[in-house]
């Protein structure tokens, strides 16, 4: 089995499984830390798309604001020396916490930064994207997942049990 595992891993490349969970999408993370299957190290993940090209940052907030124009700026901010929180500028100044923005929102957020991400997996298998982000915005969620696979040749494999993500 070893062999065909790496041989598996060869030829497509790295695999990466999400059940993304909000709650863990919002919580406080680890300057080094990785994105895991639930989300936890989202604020790292944030960061690293952000040293790595300021740039492409940039357009990642660009697309986000595009579809949520209530926000102005997202802020990656040390809450001590080792770690990150999330925070979100309202077009008023209001400062909200990751805790205070709704679960569609930090989903949305997370398809749009794995779109962005320099190095994505080559495999992206995504359980139920259709949970916690109302149907109405599903399309643009699939656009984004869409423009993932086609521009940076991610094989991406979803279930779902919603019919409007179907269709």
């Amino acid at each position: 089995t070893g062999d065909a595992q790496k041989m598996f891993q060869a030829r497509m490349g790295r695999v990466a499984y999400f059940r993304l969970n909000p709650s863990s999408l919002r919580a406080k993370s680890p300057l080094a830390s990785k994105l895991d299957e639930v989300g936890r190290g989202f604020p790292s993940f944030l960061h690293g798309i952000l040293l790595e090209n300021r740039e492409i940052f940039h357009e990642m907030e660009s697309a986000f604001y595009s579809r949520f124009d209530h926000y102005q700026r997202i802020e990656l901010g040390p809450d001590n020396n080792q770690v990150l929180k999330l925070e979100f500028k309202t077009r008023e100044g209001q400062k909200l916490p990751a805790e205070a923005v709704s679960d569609g929102v930090m989903l949305s957020l997370t398809f749009i930064a794995m779109a962005y991400a320099p190095n994505p997996a080559g495999v992206m298998l995504i359980e139920e994207p259709e949970n916690g982000i109302h149907h109405a915005s599903l399309k643009e969620t699939i656009e984004t997942l869409k423009a993932l696979s086609e521009e940076k040749g991610v094989q991406i494999i979803l279930t779902t049990h919603s019919p409007y993500l179907l269709d």
